[in-house]
């Protein structure tokens, strides 16, 4: 689930009644800025496009990744612009938004960077933040994810750094997992201005169809709720639901790779 750990911007998103995601980019983004860019219709193209096996393809070559370094996303009543770049010496990516929405990722290795999301819903990033500052609202999300011995995901535990009352996140700590090292359980806790705690997560994989469905359950003083995200050939989110509507959907308009070299 870490397409936001469910943040919100103006409204709760797992917990909510309206739906407005903030980080949108943690899973569109991851790659290279070196190499060169490629406009929709080549590799990457545009988002739901196409179906190559489990989880992002890699890449002209083994040893690489594609990312959206420009996207277009809509949701209901919206059309926001993203721009990814990633700076190799830092292994950070950084995608900004026309509607003041910034996010960051950060890997200890380029390894872990190029294969971020492979098999899809498999994440590697050390850090990631979150942040929204506008007239009407200023948010700021730091998560940071843990991982046991064999490399499997622990812990998403979520800080919020700068928050206004109407800004929530959640923080997830995971129990089991399946063959490839994915997550399939776990509990989530409220984070920031959510009462939630003690809310069940279950997490499913359909590798067909590289979709990932976060289905919440139970707790105390929270919403029910399943969202599954779906990926494109490259590893990248093409669009989210909750609940089976059309939270937002993403068209891909430019691509950049990151390597091994």
């Amino acid at each position: 689930m870490k397409w936001g750990i469910l943040l919100s911007v103006g409204v709760m998103v797992s917990k909510c009644e309206v739906v407005v995601l903030a980080a949108v980019c943690l899973l569109a983004c991851g790659g290279e800025s070196s190499r060169e860019s490629r406009g929709d219709g080549d590799r990457g193209g545009s988002a739901g496009s196409g179906a190559t096996g489990n989880g992002g393809s890699g890449g002209s070559a083994t040893g690489c990744r594609v990312y959206a370094s420009r996207f277009v996303q809509d949701r209901v009543g919206q059309s926001l612009n993203y721009e990814c770049s990633f700076e190799r010496a830092a292994l950070t990516m950084r995608c900004t938004s026309d509607g003041d929405i910034t996010t960051t990722e950060t890997w200890a290795t380029i390894e872990d960077a190029v294969t971020e999301n492979r098999p899809v819903g498999k994440f590697k990033s050390a850090t990631y933040t979150t942040a929204v500052s506008n007239a009407t609202l200023m948010c700021t999300f730091r998560f940071d994810q843990s991982f046991d011995s064999l490399g499997r995901l622990t812990s998403v535990v979520a800080t919020a750094e700068m928050l206004d009352e109407s800004c929530t996140s959640n923080s997830v700590y995971y129990d089991s997992w399946d063959g490839d090292g994915r997550p399939t359980h776990g509990t989530a806790e409220g984070v920031g201005n959510d009462p939630c705690f003690g809310q069940d997560l279950s997490v499913a994989y359909d590798d067909d169809h590289r979709i990932v469905t976060d289905t919440l359950t139970g707790g105390t003083d929270c919403f029910e709720v399943a969202y599954s995200a779906e990926y494109d050939p490259d590893g990248n989110i093409a669009s989210l639901t909750g609940n089976g509507t059309l939270v937002y959907e993403n068209t891909t308009l430019e691509t950049q790779e990151i390597c091994l070299d």
